[in-house]
């Protein structure tokens, strides 16, 4: 699955459920997240996808970066085969 794909379907999803989604690369410190969620209630949200080729460690280290820069929560998006050997 490529990673223009697993955007536009995750980007998809949330509109459909009333979130408004930010797709573009966002600078928090060393790293950078791929975009930003904001729920209906202002809840800032940060979200970072990974395709098979990408590391899914440093994905979490940008995730904590975000949380760190006062993001509310933190998402990782990535390919169902991938979750599954990672054991979410």
């Amino acid at each position: 699955m490529s990673e223009r794909f697993l955007k536009w379907a995750t980007k998809r999803y949330l509109e459909t459920h009333g979130y408004a989604v930010t797709l573009r690369p966002i600078r928090l410190g060393n790293f950078e997240v791929d975009g930003e969620v904001m729920e209906p209630s202002g809840v800032k949200i940060a979200i970072e996808f990974k395709t098979k080729r990408d590391d899914i460690c440093r994905g979490m280290r940008q995730l904590a970066e975000a949380i760190a820069y006062r993001y509310d929560s933190a998402i990782l998006a990535t390919t169902f085969r991938r979750a599954r050997k990672v054991g979410f």
